[in-house]
């Protein structure tokens, strides 16, 4: 898809005009395309089309349709539990499911408060309980989305978008998978949580309350 050139480029979304909606329409038919290869290659079409500004509000629009609710946030939130139910990670490092109480506590106060946007809703409910994932999702999708998330971060309505589906709740637990396979990962997901923290104003808060600091340590 990279490689196109770019009259064949137009070409293309002169022929398939609702190419984004089809695309986005793939990745979340998981009952109905079993071939998971299929999925993840609509992943990185999208992550590409990122690249396109004149393109890319259009992918923001499709995949952060649902608001926190939506697409972005089901798959973040869903291929890293099944990730780190492969690599048998236990959700928080006391292995109890949970992050430490006071970080709980500290981050549902912000949730319950309507004057803070330190953690949206999202970030409290995935923090507070243990995510489990009926689908398994393979390395290659997860890292297919996170090429899609690191095309997200780069752009100020790409990292709202990252916010409403929790991206530091996400990402963090990934920090404690030592699985040789789920290295590249990890590295990415660190460097996507950096890229975040510098553009999101309040993402800093968030990663402290979240136990960030302690995670990287």
């Amino acid at each position: 898809y990279c490689r196109v050139r770019a009259e064949e480029y137009n070409s293309l979304y002169l022929a398939e005009p609702e190419i984004v909606s089809e695309l986005v329409g793939l990745v979340q038919a998981v009952e109905v395309v079993e071939d998971e290869e299929l999925r993840t290659l609509a992943l990185k079409a999208l992550a590409a089309q990122l690249q396109d500004r004149s393109r890319s509000s259009s992918v923001i629009t499709a995949v952060t349709s649902g608001g926190q609710s939506g697409l972005l946030a089901m798959l973040l939130h869903n291929s890293v539990a099944s990730i780190l139910q492969q690599a048998n990670v236990p959700r928080a490092p006391s292995g109890s499911g949970v992050l430490p109480s006071h970080v709980v506590a500290a981050v549902q106060g912000a949730a319950a408060s309507s004057s803070s946007a330190t953690a949206s809703p999202v970030e409290a409910a995935a923090a507070a309980a243990p995510a489990q994932c009926s689908v398994q999702y393979s390395v290659s999708f997860v890292d297919a989305l996170l090429t899609l998330v690191a095309g997200l971060v780069t752009s100020s309505s790409g990292c709202q978008a990252l916010n409403d589906a929790g991206i530091i709740s996400a990402l963090l637990p990934l920090l404690r998978d030592h699985h040789p396979e789920h290295l590249n990962l990890v590295c990415t997901s660190l460097k996507i949580l950096e890229m975040y923290m510098d553009l999101s104003q309040n993402a800093s808060t968030t990663f402290r309350d979240l136990g960030g600091l302690t995670e990287v340590i």
